[in-house]
């Protein structure tokens, strides 16, 4: 799809920036985020929580979660379901069903690393498809977090609370990045945006395995430092 001038002439307001004073918690890098932390007791994902809910209530929030999650969710099975030739003159076959069924074929020696492999191909190929893909944190990085979730959930039974929890501290992390560096591939090339999207992904699933703060923000620095170079 294409969005012309006259679409964007539509749309009734732009995205309103507030200022960060203007939530409970307002870190603006690493640091300040495991100070406050540590001072509030909190975790990253009760903080984020805290500032998401000076805008929303909480139900508005579990259901805004429970949304992003429901789509990415609807994208890894699509990708996983579909088969053919993807748009475009390269003529690229679909990969996806073909690597999933294979694993669920020989399920004993399937790595982790297969399946994460499986979702995030059929997430990849859905947006070359031009379907619905979550940009988390973009479209070119979109594989990377619905895949650990849906690895945490489909072969180790994370939570549905677990799951709220992923995204909250993966928005923090992907948060900080964006506003001290870029998560566009356009601006740091196509390892600044899956390295976001790693150090997002990362730092969700220590959190859902208990990770302390300091554990959280190593295993996000850890996985963005590997993309870079």
């Amino acid at each position: 799809f294409i969005t012309t001038l006259a679409d964007i002439k539509q749309v009734v307001a732009p995205i309103k920036v507030e200022s960060a004073q203007s939530c409970g918690y307002p870190f603006e890098n690493a640091n300040q985020m495991m100070r406050m932390s540590a001072q509030s007791g909190l975790s990253i994902a009760a903080m984020k929580r805290s500032n998401e809910q000076e805008r929303v209530n909480s139900a508005q929030l579990d259901a805004g979660l429970d949304a992003i999650w429901d789509a990415m969710r609807t994208c890894i099975q699509k990708g996983l379901a579909a088969e053919g030739i993807l748009p475009g003159g390269l003529k690229v076959k679909r990969r996806a069903k073909a690597l999933y069924q294979q694993l669920q074929e020989n399920t004993q020696k399937a790595s982790m690393n297969d399946w994460l492999c499986a979702y995030a191909m059929a997430v990849n190929e859905e947006n070359a498809a031009g379907h619905m893909v979550v940009t988390a944190p973009t479209n070119g990085a979109a594989g990377v977090i619905p895949a650990v979730i849906y690895y945490a959930v489909q072969h180790e039974g994370a939570t549905h609370e677990q799951v709220r929890e992923f995204l909250l501290v993966a928005a923090a992390i992907g948060g900080l990045i964006k506003h001290n560096s870029s998560i566009s591939g356009a601006e740091v090339g196509c390892q600044g945006e899956v390295g976001s999207a790693s150090a997002m992904a990362a730092a969700g699933l220590c959190a859902i395995k208990g990770g302390t703060t300091a554990q959280i923000e190593n295993a996000a620095e850890i996985a963005l430092e590997h993309h870079l170079g």
